[in-house]
């Protein structure tokens, strides 16, 4: 279907069959919602979008500019939803496959709950060299760039995205209200992202038994000028975060209060709950300038398995690697310089011993810490070893390489400070 390059002002939204490619010419086939865009009931499910497909196959959308922001409408952009059985919002039939959005422009409006581009557990869906904007300048009420809330094969790739009030990509499973929103093989590669308050978010919610976020791979992404943090990944209690690789991605200028470049965490709520997280590994990233009070390179917070490795960090207003409460982490092969707190913290706070225990932190190479502190600080460690890390300053400084407190059962061995060559690092007493 293709469409003449000219203004289309829509009262309702545009809904695709099957088999259906829809296509213009961005910038000149515009298609605009007014302020009081009616939503519909398609194969079951309610649609307030602008351009959606509900429950069908092969579909594609094109070379279009569609625009939520001049007449402020209340909606999504681009939606891909499934066919609802139960209730018109329960979204549990069946679901759009194959789809493509691609080289769509997309024009947002600030203060409003809204995804530029929203899947919802489609299956074999593709992103790819969208422009969306949506106009905010401040932190807002959940605005969102693309969105895949559960799906399966599902690929974000040469966007831009930019001014979010909330996140430039959201993608994860859901609450229990929405049935099977496991997140399986989701790509999110080489795109440009800035201006929004989280650059990308990866959660799980509160799923169903069995489900889980799997095979979900960040890589290659330009993430720049977030209000908050660069890669945002939450684990909420009962679920299960498996093989996440976060990887040579490129996070500049994050200014915030309690800000980060990449933070891991899980959601502790009232209790530790429980949790599966395996196989995160975060590699070769270039994390720079996160600057605002207690704000971090990479946080790590009661969020296990992880390894950090051949991270560049230059620049930060506290730890350039924080981990706390946090077991089995890998600091390893790290070029880190000009933190403004110890170079890499490791702490445990209000838990059991060796909540903080097993962790290797080896062969990195750490410059120019706060010379108030130390390179290396870990207080409350329960066993780890450290070793073959380099240290070096370029003032005068001889402050401590490695200081630990209240630890034990950690080996110290082989670090190397070039500018204290008499310092030699001393093992801890084993754990009792």
């Amino acid at each position: 279907m293709q469409l003449e390059p000219r203004l289309y002002q829509i009262c309702k939204p545009l809904v695709l069959p099957s088999n259906t490619h829809l296509r213009g010419t961005r910038g000149a086939t515009v298609i605009r919602a007014g302020a009081n865009l009616e939503g519909i009931v398609v194969n079951g499910s309610y649609v307030q979008s602008l351009v959606a497909a509900v429950g069908v196959d092969n579909v594609s959308i094109s070379d279009l500019t569609v625009d939520l922001f001049t007449c402020g409408a209340p909606a999504n952009g681009v939606s891909l939803l499934p066919a609802s059985v139960t209730g018109s919002q329960s979204y549990d039939g069946a679901v759009v496959t194959n789809a493509t959005v691609e080289n769509v422009e997309i024009l947002g409006t600030p203060g409003i709950h809204s995804y530029m581009i929203w899947n919802l557990r489609g299956r074999h869906v593709r992103y790819l060299n969208n422009w969306i904007d949506g106009k905010s300048t401040a932190a807002g009420f959940s605005q969102e760039g693309m969105e895949s809330y559960g799906g399966y094969d599902v690929l974000m790739s040469g966007n831009t995205v930019k001014n979010m009030g909330a996140s430039c990509v959201i993608i994860g499973s859901g609450t229990g209200a929405i049935a099977a929103t496991d997140l399986q093989g989701v790509r999110v590669v080489d795109n440009h992202l800035s201006a929004c308050t989280v650059g990308i978010y990866l959660a799980s919610v509160g799923m169903s038994a069995g489900e889980s976020n799997s095979h979900t791979k960040i890589s290659g992404n330009v993430i720049v000028d977030s209000r908050q943090i660069g890669i945002d990944v939450p684990v909420f209690s009962g679920t299960v975060e498996r093989d996440l690789q976060i990887t040579d991605n490129t996070i500049r200028n994050v200014t915030a209060s309690l800000g980060a470049g990449i933070r891991l965490w899980t959601v502790q709520g009232t209790s530790a709950g429980s949790y599966g997280v395996v196989g995160t590994v975060v590699e070769g990233n270039h994390i720079e300038n996160i600057s605002g009070a207690n704000s971090f390179g990479i946080m790590i917070h009661h969020y296990p398995n992880a390894r950090i490795l051949n991270n560049t960090i230059i620049g930060t207003s506290a730890e350039s690697v924080f981990i706390q409460n946090s077991t089995n982490v890998d600091v390893t092969g790290n070029r880190i310089e000009q933190s403004g707190g110890p170079a890499i913290g490791i702490y445990r706070q209000g838990v059991a011993a060796n909540s903080i225990s097993g962790f290797i932190i080896e062969r990195n190479r750490i410059s120019n810490w706060l010379a108030a502190t130390t390179g290396i600080l870990a207080l409350g460690a329960h066993s780890g070893t450290m070793r073959d890390n380099v240290f070096q300053r370029t003032d005068t400084s001889t402050t401590v390489p490695i200081y630990l407190d209240s630890s034990c059962g950690v080996t110290i061995s082989g670090n190397l400070a070039w500018y204290l060559p008499s310092w030699g690092g001393v093992s801890t007493p084993g754990c009792p």
